[in-house]
């Protein structure tokens, strides 16, 4: 994942967190938990929908169908009514992410 492979250069290697590494795979697990079609992120968090349909899927062929799977990020963003996602900037400094 990307941020993982931001952060971890940021950082020095004893300093990364479990958390940074779980963070996709938790996120998944929410959004198939609840059966979430439409998942409000950023453009940044679209690999993360990606990801949630690629193990939704998976599971899904080996256990039957189980979980409903998000739309596609293409679909996400017709649906808000936009040609392209959002990027969710820092309020102190919209030139970055977080602050």
């Amino acid at each position: 994942m990307t941020q993982f492979k931001e952060k971890s250069k940021e950082l020095r290697q004893k300093e990364i967190s479990a958390g940074l590494f779980d963070y996709p795979v938790m996120m998944a697990a929410d959004i198939l938990l609840y059966g979430a079609e439409w998942v409000p992120v950023g453009e940044d968090q679209q690999q993360h929908i990606e990801f949630t349909r690629v193990l939704g899927m998976r599971f899904n062929n080996k256990f039957g169908n189980i979980f409903k799977l998000p739309k596609e990020p293409k679909e996400q963003v017709a649906f808000a009514k936009r040609e392209q996602s959002i990027r969710i900037r820092s309020l102190r400094n919209p030139e970055k992410k977080n602050e």
